[in-house]
């Protein structure tokens, strides 16, 4: 089971996993709701999914649709792509990915 996200309730803070910029903005936006809801409720019972429904209805179909897509997906073409990185705006070409540092990747 894929670990999309995380929460702290005593710094009030989420955690994503990157891979989820790679998934439909729709999945994204369910690990959102889901880890804030966290914060109002910390288990999987009834109040947590009735907070759900009311902050996200039909977040099922996209828990569905998350659990059906590979978790990492790459799909490099031919052509070169531009990384752009840090503050002096760093390039780097996508055949050069493996000499990004792995914060990047």
């Amino acid at each position: 089971k894929t670990k999309w996200g995380s929460c702290s309730r005593r710094s009030a803070s989420i955690r994503l996993n990157t891979d989820l910029a790679k998934k439909p903005r729709e999945c994204l936006e369910y690990i959102v709701v889901h880890e804030m809801v966290h914060l109002l409720e910390p288990t999987h019972n009834t109040r947590f999914t009735d907070l759900m429904d009311q902050f996200m209805p039909g977040w099922r179909q996209y828990r569905e649709l998350l659990s059906r897509l590979p978790v990492r997906h790459e799909n490099w073409s031919t052509e070169s792509r531009v990384f752009n990185s840090g503050p002096k705006g760093l390039n780097y070409q996508a055949d050069e990915r493996q000499k990004l540092p792995s914060r990047l990747l």
